[in-house]
């Protein structure tokens, strides 16, 4: 697991760049060759298989898909290994900040804490004088999931 790979040269020759597939929210799909891996905006750069080069508005995708082959295998599913399992309510994290404050605690695991500006961090240390943290995402520097709860 780990981030998109884009060749050091943006202006790199299409056949030496990644394929890849445009999920749009309206259900279209766009097919290509990555140019540039999503910035911090989620904006990127694709050739198309025309030779045309997109750069799409982020807020019309729904997911960038780096594939082996363009048509794919329609027929296969995606294994889905935790199927049966109960999904987590909360997860255990470590989170500093940039001034290198560290804290461990708890989080609800939902779309709130995924989207917002900031989550609430329930504390690990229940005799500290703190009870809850609300953390700024923009404060940190690092963010790591321990486990789930």
């Amino acid at each position: 697991m780990g981030e998109f790979e884009t060749p050091r040269d943006p202006d790199a020759d299409s056949s030496a760049l990644p394929k890849a597939v445009l999920h749009r929210r309206d259900g279209t799909l766009v097919r290509g060759f990555l140019r540039t891996k999503p910035d911090a905006q989620g904006k990127l750069r694709l050739i198309t298989q025309a030779g045309e080069e997109l750069t799409p508005d982020p807020t019309t995708l729904k997911a960038v898909f780096l594939v082996r082959d363009f048509d794919g295998l329609p027929s296969r599913s995606e294994l889905q290994f935790l199927k049966k399992k109960k999904p987590a309510d909360a997860v255990w994290v470590r989170i500093e900040f940039y001034d290198g404050e560290v804290m461990e605690g708890r989080v609800d695991f939902d779309l709130n804490a995924l989207n917002g500006p900031g989550f609430y961090l329930a504390l690990s240390d229940t005799q500290a004088n703190n009870l809850g943290v609300y953390v700024y995402k923009s404060a940190l520097r690092r963010f790591e999931l321990l486990a789930a709860d």
